[in-house]
């Protein structure tokens, strides 16, 4: 699934709403993010460098939860007109 295929300021996909298109999981490591195809890992790694994006670490491993990824869609996606 890409998520750069929906309009994610509407509040409905068909029957589908925004927190259903996403995988439901607490987390995400930034490789899953990039399989999902979310952003690259270098772009993510960027994004928490700037405090763009909040990520927690376990061990050397970086992690952003689901709450998060929300967050940065909502606040980042284009209206379509």
């Amino acid at each position: 699934m890409n998520f750069f295929n929906y309009d994610f300021k509407k509040e409905n996909y068909g029957d589908k709403k925004m927190e259903e298109l996403i995988p439901k999981r607490i987390s995400f490591s930034l490789k899953e993010l990039e399989s999902l195809g979310f952003m690259k890992v270098s772009t993510a790694k960027k994004l928490i460098k700037e405090n763009k994006l909040k990520s927690f670490k376990v061990g050397v491993k970086h992690f952003i939860l689901r709450e998060e990824v929300l967050r940065y869609i909502d606040e980042n996606s284009c209206v379509s007109l």
